[in-house]
C-alpha cells in the first residue's frame, strides 16, 4: 500500500492510501471481485506512457469514480462507473490520453471537491509501470 497526494487549485491536499497496479495483469484485473474499498482508499493504475483506452466494470463488485491523469500529474477527466455483473458491461472511455487513472468509491471526489485541474502527486518508490 501507497499513499498519494490529490492537490486542488486553493491549497488542497487529500492524502489517499492506494493498492497499485502497475502491470498489464493488475491493471486488468483492478478492484474486481472486491466487496469493500475503504473509505478515502483506492487503487492508482500506472502506464508507461500516454494511452488512450476504456475501463470497464465486469465482475466489479462497488460503485467506482475514477480520475484520469496527464503526464503532469493534473486530472484531465473523473467518471463515475458503476459495478456490472453481465456481459455486455459498458465501457467508461475518458475521450483523452492519459497515463495513469485512480479509483475510489463513488462520491468519494465529490466530497473533497476534487475536479479537472486538481493534481494526482506520486509518491516515490512506485513500481515501474510495464506495458
Amino acid at each position: 500500500m501507497a499513499e498519494l497526494t490529490l492537490r486542488g487549485p486553493d491549497g488542497e491536499a487529500v492524502e489517499v492510501p492506494v493498492s497499485v497496479a502497475a502491470t498489464r495483469a493488475q491493471r486488468q484485473r483492478g478492484l474486481m471481485g472486491q466487496a469493500h474499498l475503504p473509505a478515502g482508499a483506492g487503487m492508482v493504475f500506472l502506464y508507461p506512457e500516454p494511452v488512450r483506452e476504456s475501463y470497464y466494470m465486469k465482475d466489479t463488485l462497488i460503485p467506482l469514480s475514477i480520475a484520469f491523469y496527464d503526464p503532469q500529474g493534473e486530472v484531465v477527466r473523473v467518471l463515475d462507473m458503476e459495478p456490472c455483473t453481465a456481459s455486455p458491461c459498458p465501457l467508461y472511455d475518458p475521450g483523452t490520453a492519459f497515463i495513469g487513472a485512480l479509483e475510489v468509491n463513488q462520491g468519494f471526489f465529490r466530497q473533497i471537491g476534487l475536479r479537472e485541474g486538481w493534481v494526482v502527486d506520486l509518491p516515490p518508490g512506485l513500481p515501474t509501470p510495464e506495458r
